[in-house]
């Protein structure tokens, strides 16, 4: 199957800030600026950068990569 080819890679693959800012603002909409966020495939930060403009603090996410 051609989706398991790529099973072991560690291709990079980096979600533009604009869908990040949309996907945020749809998270914080729903659980709020005091959650907890946790983003397990950090890359260039996209999603974090999203979270702290729309006013979630920097306390409040924990970023992970495989290769940071």
């Amino acid at each position: 199957m051609k989706g398991n080819s790529r099973k072991n890679s560690t291709e990079q693959f980096y979600t533009l800030p604009e869908v990040a800012l949309d996907f945020a603002s749809e998270v914080v909409k729903i659980y709020g600026k005091d959650a907890k966020f946790i983003e397990p495939c950090g890359g260039r930060g996209a999603f974090v950068d999203a979270l702290i403009s729309l006013g979630v603090k920097p306390d409040r996410i924990t970023a992970f990569d495989i290769d940071p």
